[in-house]
C-alpha cells in the first residue's frame, strides 16, 4: 500500500467554499505526495485544464492506462502549480463559448471516457 498523508492533514482534492488560496501550500504539499503515492500504485495523473495539451476527445492512448484524475472550481479550475503536478493536462472540448462546467459534470464526463478507454484496453 501507498504511503498516503495522514488522516489529520488538510485536503488536498478539494477546498470547500473556495479555500483553496489560503490554505495553498500546504495543499499543495500534500497533492504533491498523494500524486507520488498515486504514481507508486500504478496510476497515472491527468488534470483538467481549460488550456491543456491533449483534448480528451485525443485522449484515448492516455486514458487506457489507470487514471487518477485532479479537478478544480469552476470559477478559476486548479492553480496552475497543481496542474503542473499531473503527468498530463487535459482540456474537456466546448462549443458555443463556454469555458468551464461545473466540478460534476467535468468528473462525469472524465470518468466515463476513461471507463470506455479502459474497457476497450482489456
Amino acid at each position: 500500500m501507498p504511503d498516503l498523508p495522514p488522516q489529520n492533514a488538510p485536503p488536498f482534492l478539494s477546498a470547500p467554499g473556495g479555500g483553496e488560496g489560503k490554505h495553498e501550500g500546504r495543499l499543495l504539499a500534500n497533492l504533491m505526495h498523494f500524486a507520488r503515492a498515486l504514481r507508486a500504485a500504478g496510476l497515472q495523473v491527468l488534470a483538467t485544464a481549460v488550456d491543456g495539451e491533449t483534448s480528451l476527445d485525443d485522449a484515448g492512448q492516455l486514458l487506457g492506462k489507470p487514471t487518477a484524475w485532479l479537478f478544480g472550481p469552476e470559477s478559476r479550475g486548479l492553480s496552475a502549480e497543481i496542474a503542473d503536478s499531473a503527468d498530463h493536462r487535459v482540456r474537456i472540448p466546448m462549443s458555443g463559448g463556454a469555458e468551464s462546467l461545473n466540478v460534476a459534470s467535468a468528473a462525469a464526463i472524465c470518468l466515463y471516457q476513461s471507463a470506455r478507454a479502459l474497457g476497450r484496453s482489456r
